[in-house]
């Protein structure tokens, strides 16, 4: 659940940014989050509906919630899933996804269900 549009001076930092002492970044409409497990997809948020912007050096709290339905996850998968839940280390991949017609995406790398400073993190190129 990535929940930050944070703005730098680089302007790798953000999918909008510009650079120079007045930086800000946003987030367009219809960005969105994609979360899968062992390049499986699990779920994905709806698209913004606004965008999103924060001020130099700043940042804007916004939740994306992934929601999955009809999931088909294989045998071995599913296997592997409940053992790293069980151990309590189940990692998630989350992407996100820019809009047309600049499609890019941003790993956020792994995340694992609970890790608040991973909520936090921020995703990169």
């Amino acid at each position: 659940r990535p929940h930050c549009v944070q703005s730098s001076t680089s302007p790798s930092a953000s999918p909008h940014g510009d650079t120079g002492p007045i930086a800000h970044a946003c987030a367009d409409l219809g960005m969105y989050v994609e979360v899968s497990y062992r390049d499986v997809l699990l779920a994905t948020s709806s698209t913004l509906m606004q965008q999103i912007c924060a001020g130099p050096r700043g940042a804007v709290k916004h939740p994306f919630v992934a929601r999955g339905a009809g999931v088909v996850i294989p045998g071995q998968l599913l296997d592997s899933l409940a053992m790293d839940m069980l151990s309590g280390a189940p990692e998630f991949d989350v992407k996100l996804h820019g809009p047309s017609p600049r499609k890019f995406v941003w790993p956020c790398g792994p995340r694992m269900v609970g890790d608040a400073d991973a909520l936090r993190a921020e995703c990169g190129m």
